[in-house]
C-alpha cells in the first residue's frame, strides 16, 4: 500500500491500515501519533540526501506587509523551538 502522500501514509499508519510506514520526523512526533504511541526510527543522515528547505520574501510580495509580518514570525526564536521540537533542524550557509 502507498499513500498519495506524507500525510496520507502517516494516517494508514496513525489508523491501523499500514503496519509500518516511511513518514517525515515532524509527523512521527506530532500529538496524534504519539497519541497512538507507536514507536519511530530515525533514518541516518548518511543514508540520504537532505530535502532543503527555506523561507523567502519574493520581489513581488516584498511590498505586502503581511509577507513581511509572516517572514519575521517565521525567524523568531519561538518558532525555531517549534520547528526543532518537530524534527526540523535550522542550518545556515
Amino acid at each position: 500500500m502507498y499513500g498519495d502522500n506524507i500525510a496520507q501514509t502517516a494516517q494508514f499508519v496513525a489508523f491501523g491500515a499500514a503496519d509500518i510506514g516511511l513518514i517525515a520526523l515532524s509527523d512521527a512526533l506530532s500529538p496524534k501519533m504519539k497519541k497512538e504511541g507507536g514507536k519511530f526510527y530515525i533514518i541516518p543522515e548518511s543514508s540520504y540526501s537532505p530535502l532543503e528547505q527555506g523561507c523567502v520574501i519574493l520581489k513581488h510580495g516584498k511590498s505586502n506587509p503581511l509577507a513581511t509580518k509572516f517572514y519575521d514570525f517565521i525567524s523568531t526564536e519561538k518558532v525555531i523551538a517549534i520547528l526543532t521540537y518537530y524534527g526540523y533542524s535550522q542550518k545556515t550557509k
